[in-house]
């Protein structure tokens, strides 16, 4: 049986997200090539990836000046296709962290 598996190592980041092609994701996309440049953006055609070694941090209130009106965390969703790391959210923003530590909640 053949497997598809390499041996070789390859780099990996920590965290990302998978936003679909929407005006939401644009806004979130030009945000962060202009204010957060430790995040690395690809095209994959018909979404974005989103990839970062500690955390990928989307603020609502800051995408939305990109976005010309209010962008919720709905609106936000609704493009979010995946992600891999802990997520931490609120109605300001999204979060995907490294951090292994659980929010503190009391």
């Amino acid at each position: 049986m053949r497997n598809n598996f390499s041996s070789e190592a390859t780099p990996h980041k920590s965290v990302g997200l998978a936003l679909a092609k929407s005006e939401e994701t644009t806004a979130t996309i030009e945000y962060m090539a202009s204010d957060v440049p430790h995040v690395t953006i690809q095209d994959r055609g018909t979404y974005y990836l989103l990839e970062s070694e500690s955390e990928i941090r989307v603020p609502f209130g800051e995408v939305s000046e990109f976005l010309g009106r209010e962008l919720s965390l709905g609106g936000f969703m609704v493009s979010m296709s995946a992600y891999f790391g802990r997520t931490e959210v609120d109605d300001n923003e999204f979060v995907v962290t490294a951090s292994a530590e659980l929010p503190n909640t009391v």
